[in-house]
């Protein structure tokens, strides 16, 4: 009985899951921040390069999608997500070497499953129907109307 009872517990210990502090401590390393941490102002830039009008609303609109690709959030997220897939034990071996073969599971997952997942997560933040996106649009339309901008041509 002693014995199957140290292998449960010696088999929890390997299945730990990681600490959210190591966690955000890989994903600094890997300098996840670089891609996700100002993404609010690439979107904007994009928008406004596609959509000139939205210069009307810049204050507004460059708040909401601040807000939407808020650097805390989405840090949360990847935490989450991989904690989900890690131990504790594959989160120290990513932290100390980086050649091991979790190293490059790791990467993939980054690259194919983490990536694709922060940004439906982002996008499903982007609501047509959110009160504060409503409120930009209608604020859109009102400095639309007051300039007497031309429409765009569909």
């Amino acid at each position: 009985m002693k014995i199957i009872l140290a292998l449960c517990f010696s088999i929890s210990v390997f299945a730990t899951k990681p600490s959210p502090e190591k966690v955000e401590y890989l994903l600094s390393l890997i300098n996840i921040e670089k891609d996700w941490g100002n993404l609010g102002d690439k979107e904007y830039q994009k928008i406004v390069a596609k959509t000139p009008v939205f210069k009307l609303v810049e204050k507004e609109m460059q708040d909401y999608l601040a807000e939407v690709f808020e650097w805390s959030q989405i840090k949360a997220e990847a935490v989450k997500v991989v904690s989900q897939d890690y131990s504790e034990k594959e989160v120290n071996k990513l932290i100390a070497i980086y050649e091991l073969p979790v190293m490059k599971k790791f990467s993939k997952s980054y690259k194919s499953k983490l990536n694709p997942h922060l940004k439906k997560f982002v996008k499903s933040r982007l609501k047509k129907d959110d009160p504060r996106f409503v409120e930009i649009r209608n604020l859109l339309k009102k400095r639309y109307r007051e300039k007497n901008v031309k429409p765009l041509k569909k």
